[in-house]
């Protein structure tokens, strides 16, 4: 059973330029569309630390969108990052060396090299891009390896498609290839109509998402979806 039309698409109709001499600015008329769209699904995922030690620092918080690779929270290691800087100077004094031995120098840069990855690996990462939905890290606990360190909802590539249903309305054309903006709750997406149908009385567009929008629900949700529309249809269809 489909729910209530909720208020759905907006597009601004423009108007033909008013004269320097108007008393006060045009303004665009709205038209408005109701409907529904079914809200893609995210598969959940638990992150755990990759090692022993103590949290520095936490970067995001639930409710966050991250991107795959970004920065989720660091960890304190002193001795580490005291290696890495002992490691940089032994490398660049035997740079600076006019007669340098090859041996040491490639044992310095394997030094160098080693130190490095030991304070990359103070950074636990995003394997993929979601949304933060619970953080259990905090700053200056101590954590072991496996230990939970928040959760991360992972959309399916697949749900980045989106079915709207919506009522149609006269004078105005909407066609495939148009660029607009879907907004769920406080949430805005970027879009593509790849699809317009019209079937027993209803516009039924299709969809595709920049991503998987934020909010995560059962059954079909009121959108809004907002573009710049193409010029009204001759026929005022």
């Amino acid at each position: 059973m489909r729910t209530p039309f909720a208020p759905l698409l907006v597009l601004s109709a423009g108007l033909a330029a008013i004269p320097a001499a108007a008393a006060a600015p045009a303004r665009e008329p709205v038209l408005v569309l109701f409907g529904t769209m079914e809200v893609p699904k995210r598969q959940g995922g638990i992150l755990r630390h990759r090692q022993d030690g103590q949290v520095a620092e936490v970067l995001v918080a639930p409710g966050d969108e991250v991107k795959l690779g970004q920065a989720l929270l660091t960890y304190r290691d002193e001795a580490a990052r005291r290696r890495l800087e002992a490691a940089q100077a032994r490398f660049e004094a035997l740079l600076a060396e006019s007669d340098v031995d090859q041996a040491a120098m490639g044992a310095a840069r394997d030094e160098l090299k080693r130190a490095e990855q030991a304070v990359q690996a103070l950074v636990l990462h995003a394997p993929a891009a979601g949304l933060v939905t619970d953080v259990s890290a905090a700053p200056g606990r101590t954590v072991r390896a496996r230990d939970e360190a928040m959760c991360l909802l992972v959309p399916e590539k697949k749900t980045r498609v989106a079915h709207v249903v919506a009522q149609p309305q006269k004078g105005i054309r909407v066609e495939e290839g148009r660029t607009l903006r879907v907004r769920v709750g406080s949430d805005e997406i970027e879009a593509t109509v790849q699809t317009v149908k019209h079937r027993r009385g209803q516009l039924e567009l299709t969809l595709v998402l920049e991503r998987a929008p934020a909010q995560d629900a059962k059954g079909p949700v009121g959108v809004r979806l907002d573009f710049t529309p193409l010029a009204q249809a001759k026929d005022g269809t």
